[in-house]
């Protein structure tokens, strides 16, 4: 008798190893996709910084009208204040009526707020709060 093919052996371990390639592929993508979405938020939180960064910078140079949207409140190192997303998007710094996260899609724009801290050299420097968002 001339058998040819394959037994069910081969055939389930080929399946087997089909399948185990497929799982580790699977999470290997998986786990990049959600490292690239927290990337993402990172360069989105960068972005709010540098936007409320020129907005106070305008502001202070009297180039758009803030109307007290904003003040300096003395801190330890020099002053404080806090930009609110909310003034940005009203000013045109980002497209849209709001800012989605990349990691899940919610409106982070009633929630993030930018400090932006001036030193006794006037020097400018930011934190973005998005405590609130999570």
């Amino acid at each position: 008798m001339n058998n040819k093919g394959f037994t069910l052996i081969e055939l389930l371990g080929v399946i087997i190893i089909i399948s185990l390639v497929m799982i580790i592929g699977f999470s290997i993508i998986n786990n990049s996709l959600a490292l690239s979405k927290e990337e993402a938020y990172n360069i989105m939180k960068n972005n709010v910084s540098n936007a409320a960064l020129n907005y106070i910078k305008e502001c202070e140079g009297n180039l758009i009208s803030c109307d007290n949207e904003y003040e300096w409140y003395d801190s330890s190192n020099g002053e404080t204040c806090i930009v609110r997303v909310n003034y940005l998007l009203n000013h045109g710094y980002f497209r849209g009526e709001n800012i989605l996260s990349p990691i899940d899609n919610s409106d982070v724009s009633n929630c993030m707020v930018v400090y932006i801290y001036r030193d006794k050299n006037m020097v400018l420097s930011t934190r973005v709060d998005d405590s609130e968002c999570k």
